[in-house]
């Protein structure tokens, strides 16, 4: 853990993983309280939030279905 900074919501807690080769890599947890514990919400690498790049994921699915969301459910099933 490298540092950490709260909101009204959520705890951002910030880490480095440090791979055996290559650059460190900056990963940042969003954790919120759910049933008085806490839980991951989000994980952004390097900057880059899964939940968003999910949500952008999700949206060009049914975009390439016209609105459809008969796809995204199939795929889910999966």
């Amino acid at each position: 853990m490298t540092g950490g900074r709260s909101s009204s919501d959520s705890v951002v807690v910030t880490s480095r993983i440090t791979p055996s080769q290559g650059a460190p890599i900056a990963v940042d947890w969003r954790l919120g309280i759910s049933d008085g514990a806490y839980k991951t919400k989000d994980v952004a690498i390097d900057g880059v939030s899964m939940a968003l790049a999910q949500r952008s994921e999700i949206a060009a699915l049914i975009a390439r279905e016209g609105g459809q969301v008969g796809m995204l459910l199939a795929t889910m099933r999966r």
